[in-house]
């Protein structure tokens, strides 16, 4: 029998409480290897400080995005995160996008070089600039994360082998039934009663979560709908952070 969710929050934009990236399928990155025998004693433990963890790489690449609409349509309202850190050089480009697949609706990009903050907020034709001094502080991005909890039991997910991804090589998971913790993450208008549910989990050797997809088809107010939230951490340990096409403009409109 399906689930009968009754939250809060209008369907169409999903809160994700921990982070989250969006897609039809495995990103392009991901290289399919040789599956090995699945065995519950690979189950790895996910990295407690993640933030630690990424620091002591030195930089990285992460992507989150959100999407939702009706069965079968694209996605009425879609949410993509983007985060580019570079610790050793003290840079980062932070972007956050929302719309809908067939119209952005703007954003905001934070740029951070040499002691200086620059953001440009706005549609895509016609934005403004802020520039500030600031301190190298890339935790403002920490909510930009996997959604499986930091602390991450595993053991309700069916290992189904080593794969590559990003060059990586990766311990894979699957789960198809709703965790507690998942469904206390997640906040949907009315009833929303879930049908359909897949979840798919990458892992590395050093307890990153390198990609993260979870789908949920259900119905509501009986209109069949669907949510899907993607999340890729790519370029670990060689990332870099080019200056943004629009640092000039910034810079002559803040003079």
């Amino acid at each position: 029998m399906p689930s009968v969710l009754k939250l809060t929050t209008p369907i169409l934009a999903v809160a994700i409480l921990t982070a989250g990236c969006l897609g039809g399928g495995a990103p392009s990155t991901t290289e399919t290897g040789s599956m090995t025998t699945p065995d519950q004693s690979e189950l790895v433990a996910i990295t407690d400080d993640h933030k630690a963890a990424l620091e002591a790489a030195g930089s990285y690449t992460a992507t989150w995005e959100l999407r939702s609409g009706e069965a079968g349509e694209a996605a009425r309202s879609q949410t993509r995160h983007t985060a580019l850190v570079d610790y050793h050089n003290e840079r980062y480009l932070i972007s956050q996008g929302v719309g809908s697949a067939s119209e952005s609706q703007g954003g905001s990009i934070l740029f951070y070089a040499d002691g200086r903050s620059y953001r440009q907020v706005g549609p895509p034709e016609n934005p403004s600039y802020g520039v500030q001094p600031a301190a190298f502080n890339p935790s403002i991005q920490a909510t930009l994360r996997p959604m499986v909890p930091s602390s991450g039991d595993l053991s309700a997910f069916e290992y189904t082998g080593t794969t590559s991804y990003d060059g990586v090589t990766v311990k894979r998971y699957v789960l198809t039934e709703r965790t507690p913790w998942l469904l206390a993450q997640s906040q949907l208008d009315e009833e929303f009663r879930i049908g359909e549910f897949d979840y798919e989990l990458m892992v590395d050797g050093d307890g990153l979560v390198r990609y993260e997809r979870w789908h949920v088809m259900g119905t509501q107010a009986g209109v069949e709908r669907t949510v899907t939230f993607e999340y890729t951490l790519t370029d670990v340990g060689s990332t870099t952070v080019a200056d943004p096409d629009w640092l000039a403009a910034a810079m002559a409109q803040n003079g």
